[in-house]
């Protein structure tokens, strides 16, 4: 997502949906995390995945900082993992 503009981001989002399947699980590392100006690549934070990602229907699964990263990403990296539902729910 960090190669994304954010007017992108919800059709990457909508696209990540539809192309998995029922329960199936989306592994996202988030880098680089921060707030800054410019792009590519472009800033974003987990909250930015959160709200792309729950609205859909997505579960998250694990949301944390990666500790063991090259020592110029430390800090700059995090691990998401959510889970698409079994069942359609009203926000699809």
């Amino acid at each position: 997502m960090a190669a994304l503009p954010v007017s992108l981001r919800p059709k990457w989002a909508r696209q990540c949906f539809d192309l998995l399947k029922a329960g199936g699980l989306l592994a996202t590392l988030m880098f680089p995390v921060g707030k800054f100006e410019g792009g590519p690549p472009f800033a974003s934070l987990p909250s930015d995945y959160e709200s792309l990602l729950l609205p859909l229907g997505f579960q998250c699964e694990k949301l944390e900082p990666i500790t063991e990263s090259f020592p110029a990403r430390q800090g700059r990296e995090w691990l998401g993992l959510w889970r698409k539902p079994l069942k359609p729910t009203s926000n699809q």
